[in-house]
């Protein structure tokens, strides 16, 4: 006789351990580089605004703070353990997102901070071109994960910068410091964070997952062959 309760009760189980998992799982994301990021992201803000006082210098401390906040946010996929806990019942996008959640809430609450200090227009201008940063920072540190995911997303969100202030006018995706991103601007931005969104979904794959969620062969008594006599 087949037990046909046992696929839901397998799920049922999985399910349990996950959310018991949850809360390790999203403490093992690297919290110090987003934090100090943060700090010196609304530091050179203030500096900017109090100091210098200029709307151009208050827009390269934002582009900073962005440069900065997106380079930090991969090494929270920084996993030693991950050989370990790897094998735990719950799917690798699942562990990539609670370790990424406590990053990106204080990321923003850090960028938040900054926007309010510059203030001007141009706040949501920088806030897409972060967001745009982040994502496909974090989708290459993803490729890397779990041991060098920080460093690979860094060094990919720096390199991307240099090449931003290097793009012609025509294809120009840094904000302007009065008007903000144009709107071909902003539907490239919005288009590099659907890039990086989908990189980022895609290497997270489980590739043992549709065997996990398919749980035990199904056996029709049917086709089975009689057992052998001796």
């Amino acid at each position: 006789m087949i037990n046909t309760d046992r696929p839901e009760k397998t799920r049922q189980l999985k399910l349990a351990v996950g959310i018991a998992l949850q809360p390790r799982i999203a403490r093992s994301g690297a919290l110090t580089p987003v934090v100090v990021a943060g700090g010196l992201s609304v530091g050179i803000v203030v500096v900017a605004r109090s100091v210098w006082g200029s709307d151009s210098a208050v827009e390269r401390a934002l582009q900073l703070a962005v440069m900065l906040l997106a380079a930090s946010i991969g090494f929270a996929l920084d996993d030693p353990t991950e050989p370990t806990v790897g094998p735990a019942p719950i799917p690798l996008r699942a562990r990539r997102a609670f370790r990424l959640m406590p990053a990106v809430a204080v990321g923003a609450l850090a960028w938040a901070v900054g926007v309010a200090i510059a203030g001007g227009d141009t706040g949501g201008s920088h806030t897409l071109m972060l967001a745009g940063l982040a994502t496909t920072g974090t989708a290459v540190a993803a490729l890397a994960a779990p041991l060098r995911a920080g460093v690979a997303g860094a060094g990919f969100v720096l390199a991307a910068t240099f090449v931003l202030t290097r793009l012609p006018d025509r294809w120009a995706m840094l904000p302007d410091p009065n008007t903000g991103l144009d709107q071909p601007a902003k539907l490239r931005w919005a288009a590099t964070f659907a890039i990086g969104l989908a990189i980022f979904i895609y290497t997270s794959r489980d590739p043992g997952q549709p065997h996990i969620r398919s749980g035990p062969a199904q056996i029709d008594p049917s086709q089975a062959s009689p057992a052998r006599r001796f």
